[in-house]
């Protein structure tokens, strides 16, 4: 009884510091498990956010390109993941991934150089390839630039071990950083071109063609009579599907009412220097013997309408003529606009535009335009320089007729372009190059595109449907001769003076050709297209071969010996500057794994 309750206190004391110590520790038990829990959701979100990242850098891997913007999610198991690709420019992505469980998201950030698509020979298409005792080498050690040296998709058998650059020693082989790559990459023109595809017949996504690019750059004339501008090249993407150019020429002005003064009715010659110097305009009442002299009237230039009469110009300046009969241009004629139906002859010209649906025979000229639905054709020892020869159909079932006249025709030796660096390269558009027998054919520093087999209704069910055509009857082929020597690229002294050849569905054949083929410079290949060259002893390949043939069609590649690939940096480089639409390259030194990309970079966030 004096204890007052002493021992009812102690047990509440007690109880309530055990209830506390219990508390205590069911709480750090909760803790620790809420700990334990986040930390699983947080490694499950980094876990998919790294799927993630390697997931885009396996598209990248497998289509040679991120495209311009991509976004993909998906899930592993019960884990979701959001990639984003960026594209940043020069083949480099942007490249983020969200990873999220519960509550928990974790981000990783990265840059790509997807690099992959690129390599010395690229072929697209279900391909069966054997690389036999030939030279593919995509190592360029003297600029210190190292590319794969064969990329296809389908099966690739070699006689010889695929090596590493390292171990080059000039010999037969394959030799690249890597020497073959089995991808898928899609589309090449969107990886060696600076667009989104070559023609944008049925592709919604696409807002920036190659074709686009041809019209743009080659196919307007700001100058060009009666309306300014005129576009003359127009490939109707939306219902072309093949990349046809269609050629709208400028209206022929019917001749107008001038003063007696202005018009010529007489005999001789007219000397345009010192007669009809009050006329801006003058029309041919019949022919006269020769035409010379300046027909600077002012700011503009004196206009001819010669209707029914031939003209002939000897040394004559500064002028426009308006003819539906034939016309010869001799001793350095210059700065003329011929708009014509009939034949037309230069001789010797510069600073030409000329419009025509006659046919066109050209000798020496320089900074000459000539945009034509007929033959162009180019007399034996002719030189062509800094001038463009544009040849197309006013309707694309033009060309179901295989003797169609839209082809480029050489007579004999040629040399189209020189060896000077300027920004104003050689533009070729023809169905078809012609080439003389036995001719020698030198161009550099141009653009080349021929597109003879892609004609609508032609029967495409085989995958060799061009190469048949071509071999059935050689006026079906992008360009014809037999044992011409030819130099694409490559200049008397042995410099690279590179050019951009671009093969639309067609196949280029040349049989038994005399010494090397020499190709320095861009060869892309368009739809079901082949390079055919019977009986050489030796080709000599230098920068890109592309063939972007269709994903669905298969194709058969056995290379034997004679055959040199190379890769040169310089080569690619000079065709980069001098057409804006061509991708620049960019090296990869390291091995092309994503791992190696994430080392390369160094810019993995957390």
């Amino acid at each position: 009884m004096n204890n007052r309750g002493f021992s009812l206190v102690t047990v509440l004391v007690l109880s309530l510091i055990i209830f506390i110590i219990g508390g205590t520790g069911a709480y750090v038990v909760m803790t620790n498990m809420k700990t334990t829990q986040a930390d699983v959701k947080y490694n499950l979100a980094d876990k998919a956010s790294n799927a993630g990242l390697l997931l885009a850098f396996d598209y990248i891997n497998r289509t040679g390109s991120g495209g311009s913007d991509r976004t993909e999610t998906g899930t592993i198991g019960n884990v979701n993941y959001s990639y984003r690709i960026m594209f940043g420019g020069k083949n480099i992505w942007f490249v983020s991934s969200e990873g999220s469980y519960a509550n928990s998201k974790v981000v990783r950030t990265s840059i790509f150089q997807g690099y992959y698509g690129v390599g010395l020979y690229t072929v697209r298409g279900r391909v069966n390839a054997t690389l036999g005792n030939a030279r593919l080498s995509g190592c360029d050690r003297e600029n210190n630039c190292l590319v794969p040296a064969f990329i296809a998709s389908g099966n690739i058998s070699t006689s010889v071990t695929p090596r590493y650059c390292n171990s080059d020693n000039g010999g037969t082989g394959v030799y690249g950083q890597e020497p073959v790559l089995n991808l898928s990459q899609g589309d090449l023109s969107r990886i060696f071109f600076k667009v989104k595809c070559f023609n944008k017949y049925g592709d919604n996504s696409c807002n920036q063609s190659l074709l686009d690019y041809l019209e743009y750059d080659y196919g307007r004339d700001p100058d060009a009579i009666p309306t300014p501008p005129h576009k003359f090249i127009n490939f109707q993407q939306n219902s072309n599907k093949y990349g046809i150019p269609l050629i709208s020429l400028p209206a022929i002005p019917t001749p107008p009412n001038l003063p007696s003064s202005c018009e010529f009715n007489t005999t001789g010659g007219i000397n345009l220097s010192n007669q009809y110097l009050s006329c801006n305009e003058i029309r041919l009442r019949r022919s006269p013997t020769y035409i010379s002299g300046n027909g600077r009237r002012g700011d503009s230039k004196i206009k001819i309408y010669a209707q029914n009469y031939n003209t002939i110009f000897n040394g004559a300046e500064n002028f426009i003529l308006y003819t539906n009969a034939n016309s010869t241009f001799n001793d350095n004629t210059n700065n003329f606009e011929v708009y014509t139906n009939a034949n037309t002859t230069l001789n010797s010209a510069s600073n030409f535009k000329i419009y025509s649906s006659g046919l066109t025979t050209l000798e020496n000229i320089n900074y000459a335009r000539i945009v034509s639905t007929n033959n162009v054709t180019v007399n034996a020892g002719a030189t062509i320089n800094n001038s463009r020869i544009i040849i197309g159909v006013t309707d694309i079932n033009e060309t179901n007729n295989v003797n169609t006249q839209k082809n480029l025709i050489f007579n004999g030796n040629v040399t189209i372009g020189n060896s000077t660096e300027d920004n104003n390269p050689n533009v070729i558009i023809a169905r078809s190059l012609r080439f003389a027998n036995g001719s020698s054919v030198r161009i550099l520093n141009s653009l080349i595109y021929v597109y003879a087999y892609a004609c609508p209704n032609c029967p495409r069910n085989t995958d060799t449907s061009s190469l048949n055509a071509c071999d059935s009857n050689n006026f079906w082929c992008g360009w014809y001769g037999s044992g011409i020597s030819l130099n694409l690229g490559r200049d008397s002294s042995g410099n690279p003076n590179p050019i951009l050849f671009i093969s639309n569905n067609t196949t280029v054949r040349t049989d038994s050709p005399s010494g090397t083929v020499y190709i320095w410079g861009v060869w892309y290949g368009e739809d079901i297209t082949y390079l055919r060259w019977q009986n050489a002893s030796s080709q000599d390949l230098r920068g890109f071969l592309i063939r972007n043939f269709p994903e669905d069609r298969s194709l058969n590649i056995n290379i034997t010996s004679g055959f040199n690939l190379i890769f040169s940096k310089s080569i690619i480089d000079k065709v980069s500057s001098r057409f804006r639409f061509f991708r620049d390259v960019e090296c990869v030194r390291d091995p092309l794994t994503p791992q190696a990309q994430m080392i390369q970079t160094r810019m993995v966030n957390y």
